[in-house]
């Protein structure tokens, strides 16, 4: 079974509770900005620091976390349905999917080549991909699911340093 159990304060203490299908707004479950430790069963989550599955975004993979890097400040939450295996993303040196490109299907610090800090545009064609602005799985910029795109990163006020993706409950960036 796929759950995610949230707890108010570190170290699973406090008010709890128990979800098994994705939350848009945490809010409205009187739970919203409040998340300091979780535990996941199965399948790897998505938290969200806006309602809506907006804002930056955080994966865990299965297991138990006493306390989460950025408490009180997850407002959605989304499990990952999407088959893990084998994963690809195309990174653009243009917006609009123009200029060089680079096929990734793993784990990609872009600082070690050519591209770093080069990514303008992108599309998911398989899995589910991290994307960071630092390597070193550092200020997460967004998750990207399968068939979704971008296509101008300038126009997010972003940029990308690093993909990683989400793999067979191993959590990859």
């Amino acid at each position: 079974m796929n759950r995610i159990t949230v707890y108010e304060r570190a170290n699973f203490e406090g008010l709890s509770r128990e979800f098994t299908c994705d939350v848009p707004d945490l809010h409205e479950l009187d739970f919203g900005n409040c998340i300091a430790s979780l535990k996941v069963e199965g399948q790897p989550w998505i938290a969200y620091t806006d309602p809506k599955y907006e804002g930056e975004s955080y994966a865990f993979e299965e297991g138990e976390y006493a306390s989460v890097d950025w408490p009180n400040s997850f407002s959605a939450l989304r499990l990952v349905h999407h088959d893990l295996g084998d994963p690809q993303i195309t990174l653009y040196e243009h917006p609009n999917f123009q200029g060089a490109c680079k096929v990734v299907t793993e784990e990609t610090n872009l600082a070690y080549g050519y591209f770093n800090d080069r990514v303008a545009s992108h599309m998911v064609q398989r899995g589910v991909w991290l994307l960071y602005q630092h390597p070193g799985r550092v200020v997460l910029s967004t998750t990207r699911l399968r068939g979704t795109m971008v296509r101008n990163w300038a126009s997010c006020n972003s940029s990308v340093g690093a993909a990683g993706c989400v793999d067979d409950h191993i959590f990859v960036s």
